[in-house]
């Protein structure tokens, strides 16, 4: 049995709850929403009774595939009906948190394409390292790191995203890891095919696509 959008309902862990406990032999899929205001309908986690499959958007190694370029991933968004029409329809983004791509995102203005970019990067992230927490980090005086990945506790990756990596300043970096000195960075940019290192004083920075993040 298929019950599609099931986060509709008010208590749907209680329905599968009830479907995985009396009718164990059954098999039932179940689609919905990851949204903030989704997941807190969930207040059984259904521990033991759930096979959890993320569904990801189109990623950066799949827009060929796809036939679309980076600019059209962009403007319409990772999900292939949207990604694909000839033109947006600002109704289909309505149930998503992300919903910015229905509004004031049309046209791209050349300010719009770092944000998105950012955005695009982590969606890249969380469906190739699907069990590292993504984080980022901001001290005091408002220095930032975009991205954190830490694989281990002393060993911490740094992605910084760029659009043009030009715009790319050392300063948070350096901060950084100054507390945390183990582990790789990386400027990730779309025009960093193929990619290659740059030296910043003691500092190494790997510069490449989001496709070197998991090679």
């Amino acid at each position: 049995m298929v019950f599609d959008e099931i986060h509709q309902l008010r208590d749907p862990a209680r329905l599968l709850k009830i479907g995985a406990d009396a009718f164990p032999k059954f098999k039932i899929l179940a689609t919905g929403s990851s949204t903030l205001g989704a997941s807190k309908k969930f207040r059984d986690t259904l521990t033991g009774r759930k096979r959890t499959i993320h569904l990801v958007p189109v990623l950066w190694e799949e827009l060929a595939a796809f036939g679309v370029t980076l600019n059209d991933r962009l403007f319409h968004g990772g999900l292939p009906p949207a990604l694909l029409a000839d033109a947006k329809n600002p109704a289909f983004y309505r149930e998503w948190m992300d919903s910015f791509f229905a509004r004031g995102w049309d046209p791209l203005r050349p300010g719009d394409f770092g944000v998105l970019w950012e955005h695009f990067v982590l969606e890249h992230l969380q469906a190739h390292f699907p069990d590292t927490p993504v984080r980022y980090w901001r001290d005091k005086a408002q220095r930032e790191i975009d991205f954190v990945l830490a694989h281990r506790r002393d060993v911490v990756d740094v992605i910084e995203c760029k659009w043009d990596p030009a715009g790319f300043d050392v300063g948070s970096l350096r901060v950084f890891r100054g507390y945390y000195p183990k582990g790789r960075n990386y400027l990730v940019t779309p025009s960093g095919d193929p990619a290659y290192t740059r030296r910043f004083g003691t500092l190494e920075v790997r510069v490449c696509t989001p496709t070197e993040l998991h090679a």
